[in-house]
């Protein structure tokens, strides 16, 4: 884990549950984590929206410039990110994993930082998260620009029942830029189709690489003229 807090939050909240799945949200003694509860958060859902933020700490508020209770926690996430976080925070309470998140993220003037979240199963009835947000070498300007963009760098989930070397040497997974992946997809024309016969058709092929657009694939429909 980079950053001392996340594993302060993962060391308490490990030796809570003992040899439980998960320990129960009543349990947690805010008093005992007093040093990173401005970065910590509860997520809660009725088990098919979204998990939204029941609970969020004033320096995680800070750094997206806005209260976050009641907010989807996906809703922070870049778009293109979104589907995937639903399902890891699902696979978090389901499965009673750990998941740790290396989030990339820029601010309104295009500034960037990187912050590290950890999320951790709660043992209720109704689905709940326990997590922490933390940002990695903090910048000056944190507190005068807000977050605006946020992606996923790495994923890397953990069986916490193993042991804690086995964890730290678990490796993340590293994402793509969807960003710039689907920038590239959609100046990238593969298909093109062509109506009408085939002097028709021959023109829109001339008029379209007078134009430099070459399709990689042309259909011409019609008949022999």
């Amino acid at each position: 884990m980079l950053h001392n807090g996340t594993q302060i939050l993962f060391d308490y909240w490990r030796n809570l549950k003992a040899d439980r799945p998960a320990p129960l949200r009543v349990e947690i003694e805010p008093s005992a984590i007093a040093k990173i509860l401005p970065s910590t958060f509860i997520l809660e859902t009725n088990g098919e929206a979204a998990f939204q933020f029941r609970l969020a700490g004033t320096n995680i508020c800070l750094f997206f410039g806005n209260e976050l209770k009641s907010q989807t926690f996906d809703s922070l996430i870049y778009r293109y990110d979104r589907r995937l976080t639903h399902r890891l925070l699902k696979v978090v309470h389901s499965e009673h994993t750990v998941l740790q998140l290396l989030l990339h993220c820029f601010s309104e003037t295009g500034r960037e930082v990187f912050l590290e979240c950890i999320l951790l199963p709660l043992g209720d009835f109704q689905p709940r998260l326990l997590g922490a947000i933390h940002i990695l070498d903090m910048p000056y300007w944190v507190g005068t620009e807000r977050i605006i963009s946020t992606h996923i760098a790495s994923v890397r989930l953990m069986d916490a029942d193993r042991s804690l070397i086995s964890l730290h040497n678990r490796p993340s997974i590293r994402m793509p830029h969807r960003e710039h992946l689907e920038d590239l997809r959609s100046k990238t024309p593969t298909f093109s189709v062509l109506d009408g016969g085939s002097m028709l058709a021959s023109r829109q092929v001339l008029q379209s690489e007078h134009h430099g657009k070459k399709p990689n694939l042309t259909v011409v429909q019609g008949g022999l003229n």
